[in-house]
């Protein structure tokens, strides 16, 4: 009786092995992906594929789904290998084509990743995101019309889509077409009143339009509604420093860098709010971590400006720049081998624009030499030549010498 109980048992089996191992793991990923355990997922998803016995539908699942956690990890390459499997496995899955074609526009890779969409919108013309995604990327290559062709496309099969709203604004401010572009982020907003990213889409319009009060409440706004994202933050904070505001400015930035935003662009910020705040030292403390010529001339003038010597960093950074172009015509003046009248000549561009921006930066510089040289009016004269230069010019407002010339300004007016 006993041999008869065992034998049944090895006949029918546990109920996990008459579930089978791969599709209990495929279940598992699934659990996984849902709570956002992307690592979890990827681990039981290979599970499932290396047991040998997922059904064959599930075996293409497998893989795309775990491309998409190979995507969301940003590990592109490995996700692409996984969405490439799947198509083999069945080269009619539109899904896995659309996902491959997500990844290599992530990767900049954006002619492949039209072509995948391509095959995705034919063999599932309903589906809104393959037509949003490919407009993403004929935004990528400067291809406007033809984005908002698909973006067009993807509101007639679903027009409560506020992603092709969203990008199709985005195309209308490549075109240069602002005001269209307002009334798509306003669109937009009527669909989705809590996506943080319809704010911030409209201020960096009002942003290249001048408004920076209408583009400062807009972040106010997305602040608000993704209090976690240190990048409207920084967004915020460089709008407070183009308006002159450098203390709210500097909170800003502070709030970005309590909230996790690190690396040299975000320090070397910080940096500079501070130098326009007076705060010498402390902006040396962050302007330390940058290595390139504009950073070395700025922690040369905090520094300097603290009371320190700043010269035997800036003689160091110089070993690895390139002197004779801009601006390490910049760093050659402060090391006393060239002239104001080499730095004004280096920064000549054929490029206009180029030009303008390269001026106002000389005339910033030279300003900062005459501070250290104790002539007051000859400081005052070049610092006004940066904010004549600059004029009206929104885009030229944003730059770190203009903002530096105004808190010069104000400094020797007091």
């Amino acid at each position: 009786m006993l041999i008869f109980a065992v034998v049944l048992a090895l006949l029918l089996g546990s109920p996990a092995a008459a579930l089978g191992q791969g599709p209990r793991h495929f279940r598992e990923a699934w659990e996984a992906g849902q709570r956002q355990d992307f690592d979890g997922a990827i681990m039981y998803y290979t599970r499932a594929i290396e047991s040998g016995d997922l059904p064959h539908p599930d075996l293409f699942f497998a893989f795309n789904n775990r491309g998409n956690a190979y995507a969301s990890k940003r590990d592109y390459d490995r996700a692409i290998r996984d969405y490439t499997e799947a198509l083999r496995l069945n080269p009619k899955y539109a899904a896995a084509f659309r996902n491959r074609g997500r990844a290599l526009v992530y990767k900049g890779d954006y002619d492949r990743a039209i072509a995948d969409y391509n095959e995705a919108a034919r063999l599932d013309p309903e589906d809104p995101h393959a037509l949003i995604g490919r407009g993403i990327a004929y935004n990528a290559k400067h291809q406007y019309d033809l984005a908002i062709r698909d973006f067009d496309a993807a509101l007639r099969v679903c027009p409560a889509c506020p992603l092709a709203v969203l990008n199709r604004a985005a195309a209308y401010v490549g075109k240069g077409d602002d005001g269209r572009a307002i009334q798509e982020f306003d669109v937009a907003l009527k669909q989705s009143p809590g996506d943080p990213n319809v704010y911030v889409g409209r201020a960096a319009v009002y942003e290249v339009r001048g408004e920076f009060d209408r583009a400062i409440r807009d972040l106010d706004v997305a602040i608000r509604l993704d209090p976690q994202n240190w990048h409207h933050r920084l967004r915020r904070g460089s709008l407070h420093s183009g308006e002159g505001d450098y203390a709210r400015a500097l909170e800003d930035v502070d709030a970005a860098v309590g909230l996790g935003a690190v690396g040299v662009p975000t320090l070397s910020a910080r940096g500079r709010m501070r130098f326009y705040l007076g705060r010498f030292a402390d902006a040396a403390s962050d302007l330390a971590q940058a290595r390139d010529a504009d950073g070395a001339i700025w922690l040369y003038l905090a520094r300097t400006r603290a009371g320190g010597d700043g010269r035997p960093e800036l003689e160091r950074s110089s070993r690895g720049l390139d002197l004779t172009g801009w601006p390490g015509k910049v760093v050659a003046l402060y090391l006393g081998v060239a002239t104001p009248e080499h730095v004004l000549g280096a920064a000549r561009s054929a490029d206009p624009r180029i030009a303008r921006v390269q001026t106002a930066e000389a005339y910033f510089y030279l300003g900062e030499l005459a501070l250290l040289r104790v002539d007051v009016a000859e400081a005052r004269r070049r610092f006004d030549a940066v904010v004549d230069l600059v004029g009206k010019d929104v885009a030229l407002k944003r730059l770190s010498a203009y903002a530096g010339a105004m808190a010069e300004l104000r400094r020797l007016l007091r």
